[in-house]
């Protein structure tokens, strides 16, 4: 396994790099926001950019990284750890991908553990490619995924999917683009994102179908089950690797960095055929990047999250896509009724098919080819990004992610509403004990009962939520201004000026 260094990149890569360049330079990296505003006061932009935890870990995680500093048996921080797995941590996993996975073949040998999911589909890559392979992805994807397979001399190729089906890939689209695809003989690795980046989950025939085609076309797949924790109530999650004839060719990465909180421990695990593992922890053994040891403690105790917390979090998740499809729905109405020539008829997001995820996809193909107020026009969805963030001197912006850079052409961008307002949640779950997943913590000298401890505790974690919503309300907002001032001056003739007063947008408003 040899690492080809290719210094051509790919479309897809530049187009990474673009939005890369011209977001930063106008502040999305640094539009999240950590302050804690007054109630009515908002950030001078909101992002909805990327998604990352809804609130903290759950409290065990600081709790054991905490004993285990002071326990010299336990961490040795004098001692080289190498690339051993630590106890407690294999046997989680291997309850993790056998259990709730529902992984049959699951088992020590399968095991690896990196930096992350993004660290594994890394390694995974080198283990399966040669330079000149090809490897296939549906788009939207995670955006840097694209940039990895450069680095081993391979490249990435989008398979087109449909927008009616929230993006998701079927067989016959897998197949017939393998079939016809003039290097076919090159396909080597599928990857596939479950909940994917639009909200979809794909179903247990959906995966049967795919599965028969991975087989046949002899591909290696790598399934990013990363927001797996997060899937609506009627919603029956599926792992890929579980179905029969996937123990030879599947590798499934999950972490806890979107659903328990925990991105900043930069810890990921994967459950692969024995093979292809092996390969992985060869690598990994002569990487610096290996996972240290109180890093995998805390990720033994990330794994132990309880339900109750993963549930709470899949909840409010769900509550939120249900607020903003309303507004949206509403603001689609809206510009139909009163511009019916530049928006006829035209949803801005379907949910129907949005199951699960902390992100979804928005189409503002109507404003393809049209100009913003100052005179821009719209090519790309990198252009109308720019635009929201700062629509005019009148209001505020919002950071939309352009999916420009992850596949798709067009005016879709990716809204992800996680955690916005996180800042307000983990204070609450920073600061006061964890009721919600330890009661008994309580000490009844205080003077309340737990059950009302219980109470006050979810109380203040459900106003919490709320300034979330409250948040995405105003995002919101700003981006119907911007939507219908753009629309406004495209409906006169074009003069370098924009509107000072803002249209009222208060009866909207009452939606949520």
């Amino acid at each position: 396994m040899g690492m080809a260094v290719n210094t051509k990149k790919s479309v897809w890569s530049q187009r990474l790099s673009e939005a890369r360049a011209h977001l930063r330079l106008r502040g999305a990296a640094a539009s999240r926001s950590n302050d804690i505003l007054p109630v009515g006061q908002y950030p001078e932009i909101i992002s909805m950019f990327e998604g990352s935890g809804l609130m903290r870990p759950w409290r065990g995680v600081e709790q054991a990284v905490a004993n285990a500093v002071v326990d010299s048996r336990r961490f040795e921080p004098e001692a080289y750890f190498w690339n051993a797995v630590d106890p407690d941590l294999l046997k989680r996993l291997l309850h993790f991908f056998r259990t709730e996975c529902a992984i049959p073949w699951a088992g020590e040998n399968t095991l690896v553990i990196a930096s992350g999911v993004s660290h594994l589909f890394d390694t995974f890559l080198g283990c399966v490619l040669s330079p000149g392979d090809l490897v296939l992805s549906p788009a939207p994807y995670y955006h840097q995924f694209a940039e990895y397979p450069e680095k081993w001399g391979a490249k990435w190729e989008v398979i087109p999917t449909s927008a009616s089906a929230c993006f998701k890939l079927t067989a016959s689209e897998l197949a017939s683009f393998v079939q016809k695809h003039p290097q076919r003989e090159r396909c080597r690795a599928l990857v596939l994102t479950n909940p994917s980046v639009s909200g979809a989950v794909y179903s247990r025939h959906e995966l049967e179908e795919l599965s028969s085609a991975i087989i046949r076309l002899g591909l290696k797949v790598f399934v990013d089950e990363v927001y797996r924790d997060h899937v609506h109530q009627d919603t029956t999650f599926v792992s890929l690797a579980s179905l029969p004839g996937m123990e030879r060719v599947s590798v499934t990465a999950h972490s806890g960095s979107k659903t328990r909180g925990s991105a900043d421990y930069r810890i990921g695990w994967a459950c692969a055929p024995e093979a292809i593992a092996a390969k992985m922890i060869s690598y990994l053994e002569f990487s610096i990047n290996n996972v240290s040891r109180l890093t995998q403690i805390a990720g033994c105790a990330v794994l132990s999250t309880p339900s109750m917390s993963i549930a709470k979090g899949a909840a409010q998740c769900e509550r939120r896509l249900g607020l903003i499809a309303k507004r949206l729905a509403a603001l689609s109405n809206r510009l139909t009724t009163e511009f019916p020539r530049l928006w006829p008829q035209h949803s801005i997001v379907d949910i129907s098919n949005v199951d699960g995820g902390h992100s979804i996809i928005l189409d503002f193909t109507p404003l393809n080819g049209l100009r913003t107020p100052t005179g821009i026009k719209l090519n790309t969805s990198l252009d109308l990004c720019e635009y929201l963030m700062c629509p005019s001197q009148a209001d505020q912006g919002v950071a939309l992610s352009p999916c420009y850079s992850c596949g798709l052409d067009g005016m879709f961008l990716k809204l992800s509403f996680a955690d916005v307002g996180h800042q307000y949640v983990s204070e609450v779950l920073r600061d006061g004990a964890d009721f919600m997943i330890n009661p008994a913590c309580l000490n009844s000298s205080e003077g309340c009962s737990i059950m009302e401890a219980c109470r006050c505790f979810n109380d203040q974690l459900d106003s919490a939520f709320l300034r979330g919503e409250d948040l995405i309300a105003e995002a919101l907002r700003r981006l119907e201004v911007a939507i219908v001032y753009m629309l406004e001056s495209n409906t006169r003739p074009f003069n370098h000026s924009f509107p000072v007063q803002m249209q009222d947008v208060a009866a909207l408003d009452t939606i949520i």
